[in-house]
């Protein structure tokens, strides 16, 4: 059971890492797009 607390987790931190990752990549993405709205 031991082994199997460790993979889950691990599965987590990734998993928050690239939800992380996401929610920076979606920030710019729409500070870009405000940005082009704003010239427009």
């Amino acid at each position: 059971q031991g082994l199997e607390q460790g993979y889950f987790g691990a599965d987590v931190a990734s998993i928050i890492k690239t939800s992380r990752a996401a929610a920076r990549i979606g920030r710019r993405r729409l500070a870009l797009r405000l940005g082009i709205f704003e010239q427009l």
